[in-house]
């Protein structure tokens, strides 16, 4: 996987109160049915998204007494409601009211404290304004008041990571699949990190956490790539090209997909199609001063990063010392 864009929330979070927790990371969280998330996509500002969100929670309020609703598109109405509110704070952060959205999540999260769509939203509205090692300090005495919350234990994971203690992080990430086995958000970032170290015996773990994040979440383009990677760092180059393209489909104009798809079309043999591959990645990490970014792709705009790469300079400067070795 890449660090899709850690944008809010995971799919392997999002749900209603963690009863879900069970089945949270195999099923699509009520904020992927969302008619509105697509607003980025349709040129809406984001402070027109945030006061479109709010709008919806106010008619939720007001309609919070009468009979129960039938679910929306597969999501219950208490679950909504508490997606709108989510999603008004975060859109609130994007907008450049960050402290406006911290406010507003922190609320949610003193109501909601092991929900893991909630503590993921508090580390985003943190991290948005810098302050990802207060999100974790947060999220730990929550853990603290918790134990046994594989939400607030992955949201605590990704906090760590943030804040640069990747260890830490690793460490976490085991004991969310300690509580939850099949917390595919766990496997993945476990298994990528374990690919990027590249020892024998990490590979040989990577390559069966992945395959088992794969079986849980198919369409994930992040979690797709990570498998590829890893399928790569093994020797596996056709595996790997073909997971990789698979990747591609699933989460196009992702640079870190593209530089791993380019990886593997030069140990297949397809120098020119790599160069085509690098140059896409690299024409997309021009920075914003200069292009307007593409939106990212659905599932990369609801997925946290799963996994540490999150450093679009340093995946630049690789993308470029490739391209070097490849047309010097």
């Amino acid at each position: 996987m890449h660090a899709s864009s850690w944008v809010w929330p995971p799919a392997s979070s999002r749900r209603t109160p963690r009863a879900a927790a069970t089945t949270a990371a195999t099923s699509p969280p009520p904020c992927c049915a969302w008619p509105f998330r697509s607003s980025a996509r349709t040129g809406v500002s984001t402070r027109e998204g945030a006061l479109a969100f709010e709008a919806v929670e106010r008619w939720l309020k007001a309609h919070e007494d009468e009979p129960a609703s039938p679910t929306f598109l597969g999501v219950e109405p208490a679950a909504l409601s508490l997606d709108a509110r989510l999603q008004a704070a975060l859109a609130r952060g994007k907008a450049g009211e960050t402290q406006e959205s911290i406010r507003r999540v922190r609320a949610l999260f003193s109501e909601r404290p092991e929900d893991e769509g909630v503590a993921l939203a508090l580390l985003e509205s943190f991290d948005r304004a810098g302050k990802a090692t207060e999100a974790a300090h947060l999220l730990a005495a929550a853990m603290r008041a918790n134990p046994g919350s594989d939400g607030l234990l992955y949201a605590l994971a990704n906090a760590q990571d943030r804040s640069a203690a990747r260890g830490k992080a690793l460490s976490t990430m085991r004991k969310v699949l300690a509580i939850q086995p099949q917390h595919a958000g766990a496997l993945n970032y476990i298994g990528y990190t374990l690919a990027e170290r590249g020892g024998a015996a990490d590979l040989r773990e990577a390559e069966g956490l992945l395959a088992r994040a794969v079986e849980l979440r198919p369409d994930d383009g992040a979690i797709a790539d990570s498998y590829g990677f890893c399928l790569l760092k093994l020797g596996r180059a056709v595996e790997a090209l073909a997971e990789l393209r698979r990747a591609d489909r699933l989460s196009p104009s992702d640079p870190v997909i593209l530089s791993h798809l380019g990886d593997a079309l030069v140990a297949t043999g397809g120098k020119n199609e790599a160069l085509a591959a690098f140059r896409r990645a690299l024409h997309l990490l021009i920075p914003a001063s200069t292009r307007r970014r593409p939106n990212p792709a659905p599932q990369a705009r609801v997925d946290p990063p799963d996994r540490p790469d999150r450093d679009d300079a340093k995946v630049r400067a690789e993308i470029e010392r490739k391209l070097r070795a490849l047309a010097p």
